[in-house]
């Protein structure tokens, strides 16, 4: 019989894997359950500990979760079991989403897509979704990209001059050495960019 009370002595490495050994054996039955408490506080801020609650939180549930056997030598163990609880309760009645359909001028109902196509934006490039995706990558600026394109690519501009639309954006990369510069029409796409200086 080993004693797994006593420190390894000396450099026998023996002793020491059957005193690692014995730790290990000690760790597992802790390692393979926990009870984890569900805590919500006055303001209905939940926090999950495996502690008690504090005094200032009311106790919602206790749950028990265990870790599934390795090697699939026992049957799965469900880790926790949801609570069954109505919209209602989640969200008031002004954030949730239900819409009664439209009446018609004949007594019938229009239809309302959702997720349908977004609208499309007045600028056109001419490019194809691909290649347009490409030239973003390469921080390509397109005749026909729009404004909110082009800032995705580079940020904000460091100065921007425009008005009702129209105008031009400039963004400089490198102490105002490496500046780009972009034009604007009136719906707000991209007319023309001009670069100077270096690039690195």
């Amino acid at each position: 019989m080993v004693n797994c009370q006593s420190k390894p002595q000396g450099g026998n490495p023996m002793i020491r894997s059957v005193f690692l050994m014995c730790l290990l054996a000690g760790a597992m039955p802790a390692a393979q359950a926990a009870t984890v408490f569900k805590c919500v506080d006055a303001k209905g801020k939940v926090t999950f500990t495996q502690q008690n609650c504090p005094d200032n939180h009311a106790l919602d549930d206790v749950i028990s979760a265990r870790n599934q056997a390795p090697s699939g030598s026992s049957a799965p163990t469900k880790m926790a079991e949801p609570v069954n609880r109505t919209q209602a309760q989640h969200y008031p009645s002004t954030q949730r989403y239900a819409q009664q359909p439209a009446q018609q001028a004949g007594g019938g109902t229009s239809v309302t897509v959702v997720g349908g196509s977004a609208e499309r934006s007045p600028c056109s490039t001419g490019l194809s979704d691909r290649d347009l995706r490409t030239a973003k990558v390469r921080g390509e600026i397109v005749p026909g990209m729009s404004r909110k394109d082009v800032e995705s690519m580079y940020g904000t501009p460091n100065r921007d001059g425009h008005a009702r639309g129209a105008g031009a954006s400039t963004y400089w990369n490198d102490k105002y050495l490496d500046q780009t510069s972009v034009g604007y029409d009136s719906n707000g796409c991209v007319r023309g960019s001009y670069q100077s200086g270096h690039r690195n």
